[in-house]
């Protein structure tokens, strides 16, 4: 893959481009009392694997992604009980 030059906190570090594929949506529902629901899932646009490591030597990625959010409205407001 194509390696690149990044810049992060305003250092320059080596990255390597990274193939990858997804699971499974990895959608996260969120029901709100009023009876919205929100759909919210991670798109994830590249990955990029890093010449650094963390301080136990696991090899730093960035992720280059961006949310994606779905709401689902209900028609109208559910009656709360007397």
């Amino acid at each position: 893959m194509a390696k690149k030059t990044v810049t992060i906190e305003g250092r320059e570090i080596e990255a390597e481009e990274t193939s990858f594929r997804l699971n499974d949506s990895g959608e996260v529902r969120i029901d709100l009392d009023d009876g919205t629901i929100l759909h919210l899932r991670t798109i994830v646009l590249d990955v990029m694997r890093t010449n650094e490591t963390t301080p136990d030597g696991q090899p730093r990625f960035l992720v280059r992604h961006m949310p994606h959010l779905r709401v689902e409205v209900p028609d109208k407001a559910p009656t709360e009980a007397p």
